[in-house]
């Protein structure tokens, strides 16, 4: 201990050379009379002590022999060695002359600068899935660094990259996030590090399917354009972005029943799918068309006729099943419709007409009586005569025959003397007419009559 003193009494006094214009002299007013000579160790700066907020200084203070010195900092008089803190001390050292009551004073700045960066440790990266919950697209993830920072002079704040807060807890979008953690001390030195949050969608699309639909085909088509399916479906995800909905539908539907897969896929590759049906039916007619209507006379001697009629065309937008057709060739007399049926491979059917009109040509057959010869009755110029009828026939059957003597069917009846033409006329019911003519001749073989 004692050399100890020896060494700093030695101290002391060469900073009493070497720093005495930082000494402080109290002047009285008796010149005879001096302030005590003090004279303090050099003001420092330095830098803290690693993982300390604080650095070991030697500060000291000498003045002459007998004379007290006291600091500010301790009780050890000159030696204010010792531990000093972050920031500015000043160190004041006072001389005090007991017999003169005479003091000085001097002082020596201590500068403690801390250039130690924080200490600090991210969480290891997260790997999460994300919340099932529709539209919540990520997750809620609590994130604890309470422990991941520490500093030698304590830290004046933390903040992080994604919500600028001090704690990274949050919610967190699908996919990856960088997240920064800085921490600044009071001396404003900062220290980052780095960690990344993955958050995994892996919940599929929910997709509904509208429900199956039958439609009809499209006029002159046998099936129906996409565009007018009236199919489709509606998709909703946790994400609902950019989410794709595609189906493997035509672009036009046949004729039939024909199965729609849709698939909805969402950003993350999760997908879903549903299935709807479409039917299309034919529900259109046939296009029927029948040969133009005729008119044809009747074979002869026969009251109908013959004709062979060509078929009617028949068209369809999905196909012809059959022509119905009646296969007639001879027709009566008067109008006859034939009927034609089209049926398509749906049932569906249209029909139309042919009308066969056979008319009546043909005249009737009439053969008249033989011209004969008659005496008169005697007494008389005249002669009752009993005539047979001719001979009448028609195709389709007569209507009338008359003779232009007594217009009746029987010419019998009272010739006179002479030459009497009789003409008959045959009508059937077409109106045809045919007729032919005899004679009856009354001769008068009484010369006492004169006629």
């Amino acid at each position: 201990m004692k050399y100890f003193l020896i060494y700093f009494y030695l101290i002391a006094l060469a900073f009493c050379i070497i720093n005495s214009r930082y000494n402080k002299v109290k002047i009285i007013n008796d010149e005879s009379v001096v302030a005590p000579v003090i004279n303090c160790s050099k003001s420092q700066t330095n830098v803290t002590e690693s993982g300390k907020c604080y650095v070991f200084e030697y500060v000291y203070a000498s003045s002459t022999e007998g004379i007290e010195i006291k600091n500010n900092i301790n009780n050890n008089g000159f030696n204010a060695s010792g531990e000093f803190y972050e920031g500015k001390t000043t160190v004041e050292f006072t001389a005090i002359n007991k017999t003169t009551s005479m003091i000085s004073t001097c002082y020596s700045t201590i500068n403690v600068i801390d250039s130690e960066k924080p200490r600090i440790k991210c969480p290891q990266d997260i790997n999460v899935t994300a919340d099932t919950e529709y539209g919540k697209c990520g997750k809620d993830i609590q994130i604890d660094i309470s422990k991941s920072v520490k500093d030698n002079c304590g830290i004046s704040s933390i903040t992080n990259s994604m919500n600028n807060d001090e704690s990274p807890s949050g919610f967190y979008p699908v996919g990856e996030t960088k997240v920064i953690i800085t921490a600044t001390d009071f001396s404003g030195n900062t220290a980052s590090c780095t960690f990344i949050v993955q958050v995994i969608d892996k919940t599929a699309p929910v997709i509904v399917c509208s429900t199956d639909t039958t439609v009809s085909t499209e006029l002159n088509t046998c099936s129906v354009p996409a565009v007018s399916s009236e199919l489709s479906a509606v998709a909703n995800d946790n994400c609902n972005k950019n989410l794709k909905v595609i189906s493997n539908s035509p672009s036009v539907f046949p004729l039939g029943t024909s199965s729609v897969t849709w698939n909805a896929t969402d950003e993350s590759g999760n997908s879903a799918q549903c299935v709807n049906q479409i039917n299309v039916i034919d529900t259109e007619n046939p296009t029927i068309k029948c040969s133009p209507n005729v008119v044809i006379p009747t074979n002869p001697g026969s009251c109908s006729g013959s004709y062979n009629l060509q078929p009617p065309e028949c068209t369809d937008n999905c196909g012809v099943k059959d022509i119905t057709d009646p296969g007639w060739t001879g027709f009566n007399i008067g109008s006859n419709d034939i009927l034609y049926y089209c049926h398509d491979t749906s049932g569906n059917y249209n029909q139309c007409t042919t009308r066969v009109s056979v008319e009546d040509r043909e005249p009737p057959s009439i053969q008249c009586p033989s011209s004969k010869t008659y005496n008169a009755d005697p007494g008389t110029c005249t002669k009752s005569i009993n005539l047979p009828e001719p001979n009448y026939s028609d195709n389709c059957g007569i209507k009338s025959v008359t003779n232009d003597f007594n217009g009746d069917i029987n010419s019998s009846g009272i010739y006179p003397v002479g030459t009497t033409k009789v003409k008959y006329t045959a009508d059937d019911w077409s109106y045809n007419s045919s007729s032919c003519t005899f004679s009856v001749t009354v001769k008068n073989n009484d010369p006492s009559i004169q006629c």
